[in-house]
């Protein structure tokens, strides 16, 4: 399928096949592929209000995982010492938007580390 084609389909002028063939993309809960489960040694039922967990990840990968605890009602505190200038911009970027969407406020201890209590 083209631009001319995906231009037209957007502005309602799909053929029959291609709406066949959308209907089929759809994507539901049931035919989702399973994500794995966040390996841990943590147990969020446990650390919930009560300890701050430390990370000091390596990667923007693990960075989006430490939002799962804080999804879960962990507090974290993050050293990212590790990451280079470019890529430490984008992992705070990323959870001063996570802590936005959690309604938690950042709270900076230096350049390089972050803590985000519930």
């Amino acid at each position: 399928m083209g631009f001319f084609d995906k231009f037209m389909n957007a502005l309602g002028f799909a053929s029959e096949a291609d709406l066949e063939n959308m209907e089929n993309r759809k994507v539901t809960k049931e035919n989702q592929p399973a994500q794995p489960p966040i390996q841990s040694e943590y147990n969020f039922n446990q650390t919930k209000g009560k300890d701050i967990i430390s990370f000091s990840p390596a990667t923007q990968e693990e960075v989006e995982n430490i939002v799962e605890f804080l999804k879960n009602g962990a507090s974290v505190k993050i050293d990212l010492s590790e990451f280079c200038e470019a890529d430490l911009f984008r992992a705070i970027d990323f959870l001063q938007g996570a802590a936005f969407a959690l309604s938690i406020c950042p709270v900076f201890e230096d350049d390089h580390t972050v803590i985000l209590e519930q």
